[in-house]
């Protein structure tokens, strides 16, 4: 199982906190309970508030040798728990941290010792040389240690479950750390900058390796990753100019972008390729040909972005997956053969290869990546086997050359905007772009539209931002309407959904102020309820609606109660995350699918009441919220 990072679109590992790629935040651990949360800005469990402190609000500010932690609810109340506490001195060099403490709070050392007169040092950080973590601690705080200049000497006990993002960054004395088998990941910028660090232990129990977490730790020679790792962060070991010896384990799936980037003294193919076990992981930028030897099983994220004089590459069988932005900006490439055995075409490999005409993609591949041919301005035509089931977003976004492509009918999803800009595929009279029975892009100036019954699927966002549209015909042939297909639509007047149609996507008419609504505000088209406004508190559904939207009720803060009738049938997706002041909901027996997350972020919620004798049934369609289940 892998989460979408929603901010560039790469596959993490599962519980990932950061994105390998572009470090975007995944989902979050509640600093106060420790759930792991998916997505959102609460925490599902017991809705404290993922955001950084604000010590003004604070019902307490910190004292002088102390620092609490203080948690930020759903009313932005503000209570304190857990307090630090230093033992020591403005002009000691060693710091002892009270027993008892449990939470190492960012920047503590900062927050607590701003100034001494009489040691002329502008906090206690720049001097302290040694630092004492009782065993009751369970967390070092993200910033906590930062910028400790003199720091050479610490020991993390084995009650530390959590080292937090910049925890010990630019601590330049520091020579060597062993990280306790307690701590699961190793978390973002941890030890970037550790210029004096030589040796450090990574124990079995870690599973990520974060984003620029040991960077320009520029006399490290040498580390072993454990089996346990799967997924190394963009820039984990970038700069490391001495490390010379290094293994990745067959466990690692995830590595990204020049992870390894300036790693100078490790070894390198006679060509120049730096290759760690299987995975190619950079070549040299001035390579007009390489033939990639079939040691080879993995093309690494960025591993030949900006050759822009290779235009001849040879990739053996032995490949099976293509990185993220793996050959982005190889401006002189002309054609590539991709072998059978490549499973995997990921988002931006082949992004901005300005000169690409040609592509052979084998019916290995199931997955086409986001922007993976964005911009390919000379590619002219393209064959997608029936191997292939996802093309994800801006896919093939201004492949201005492109006058032919096949969509085969094992194609479930369509990214949005993944043909936007392609100016030579054949239009219908109308104007309308459609591929197989994909209606992908219409004319933002039409006012009405009749689709046409070849027409199964409306891509995301094919109608979006159609400020002239006023009506729309919707075939029975249609049966899915994608994410954003009319949003913005706001001149839309007319337009009714036939029965053949069983998802409509996320947001699919937002923002569609000129369609009708019913009095208390609710759109409804056929028997789907679309949207709701965000402001009421009271809502009935009627009992006309059979289908409640994919976030239909989203961020609908007010909403208190709601009535939902026997007619419904089917609630989608994120249909009432973040109605934060929601505390019960009744949902009727006739209702038979529940989509993904669709209380996430209820952090009111007290009891989901159910009728009685359907437990089993809504403890499978309801599993995070078995505990609130009320049967009556």
């Amino acid at each position: 199982m892998s989460i979408k990072c929603q901010n560039c679109g790469t596959e993490n590992v599962d519980n990932a906190k950061y994105c390998c790629e572009c470090g975007n935040e995944i989902g979050f651990y509640c600093r106060k309970c420790g759930e792991y949360n998916r997505s959102g800005k609460f925490c599902i469990s017991c809705g404290t508030k993922n955001d950084p402190i604000d010590w003004n609000k604070a019902s307490t500010h910190p004292g002088h040798y102390s620092h609490e932690n203080v948690y930020e609810d759903e009313s932005g109340k503000y209570t304190a728990d857990r307090l630090v506490f230093l033992k020591g001195n403005y002009d000691t060099k060693k710091i002892e941290i009270r027993h008892g403490t449990r939470i190492i709070c960012g920047g503590v050392l900062e927050e607590e010792m701003m100034y001494d007169e009489n040691a002329n040092i502008d906090w206690i950080g720049a001097v302290v040389e040694e630092i004492i973590i009782p065993d009751s601690v369970t967390q070092i705080g993200c910033d906590a240690f930062r910028g400790c200049g003199s720091l050479h000497s610490i020991v993390i006990p084995d009650s530390v479950t959590q080292i937090g993002d910049y925890a010990f960054y630019y601590c330049s004395s520091l020579q060597s750390i062993v990280i306790p088998d307690s701590v699961p990941q190793i978390e973002s910028s941890a030890f970037s900058g550790c210029s004096s660090l030589q040796s450090v232990v990574i124990p079995n129990s870690v599973t990520q390796i974060g984003y620029d977490a040991f960077r320009e730790c520029s006399s490290l020679q040498s580390i072993v990753i454990p089996d346990s790792v799967t997924q190394i962060g963009r820039d984990a070991f970038r700069g490391c100019s001495s490390l010379h010896s290094i293994v990745i384990p067959d466990s690692v799936t995830q590595i990204g972008s020049d992870a390894f980037r300036g790693c100078s003294s490790l070894p390198r193919q006679n060509d120049g390729l730096l290759i760690i076990n299987d995975w190619l992981i950079e070549v040299p930028r001035s390579n007009e040909q390489i033939t990639i030897p079939n040691i080879v099983r993995k093309i690494g994220p960025s591993a030949f972005r900006g050759c822009s004089s290779l235009h001849s590459i040879v990739i053996p069988d032995s490949v099976t997956k293509i990185g993220w932005g793996a050959f982005n900006d190889c401006s002189n490439l002309q054609s590539v053969v991709i072998p059978d055995s490549v499973t995997e075409i990921g988002d931006l490999a082949f992004c901005d290869c300005s000169s690409l005409q040609s592509i052979v993609i084998p019916d290995s591949v199931t997955q086409i990546g986001d922007s993976a041919f964005s911009r390919c301005k000379s590619l002219q035509s393209i064959v997608i086997p029936d191997s292939v089931t996802q093309i994800g977003r801006d896919a093939f976004r201004g492949c201005s050359s492109l006058h032919s492509i096949v969509i085969p009918d094992s194609v479930t999803q369509i990214g949005s905007d993944a043909f936007r800009g392609c100016s030579s595929l054949p239009r219908q009279n109308d104007g309308l772009l459609i591929i197989n029975d994909w209606l992908i892009e219409v004319p933002r100036s039409n006012e009405q539209i009749t689709i046409p019954n070849i027409v199964r699927k409306i891509g995301p966002s094919a109608f979006r931002g159609c400020s002239s549209l006023q009506s729309v015909v919707i075939p029975d042939s249609v049966t899915e309407i994608g994410d954003l297909a009319f949003c913005d639509c706001d001149s839309l007047r007319s337009v009714v959904i036939p029965n053949s149609v069983t998802i409509i996507g996320v947001c699919a008419f937002g923002k569609c102020e000129s369609l009708p609504r019913q009095n208390d505000g609710l759109l409804i088209i056929n028997d789907w309820l679309i949207e709701a406004p965000r402001s009421n508190e009271q809502i009935t559904i009627p009992n006309i609606v059979r289908k409640i939207g994919d976030c239909a009720f989203s961020d609908c803060s007010s909403l208190h109660s709601i009535v939902i009738p026997d007619s419904v049938t089917q609630i989608g997706d994120y249909a009432f995350s973040r109605c934060k002041s929601l505390q019960s909901i009744v949902i009727p027996d006739s209702v038979t699918q529940i989509g993904g997350s669709a209380f996430s972020g209820c952090s009111s919620l007290q009891s989901v009441v159910i009728p009685k004798g359907t437990k089993e049934k809504f403890q499978k369609m309801l599993p995070e919220y078995k505990h609130l289940l009320q049967e009556q």
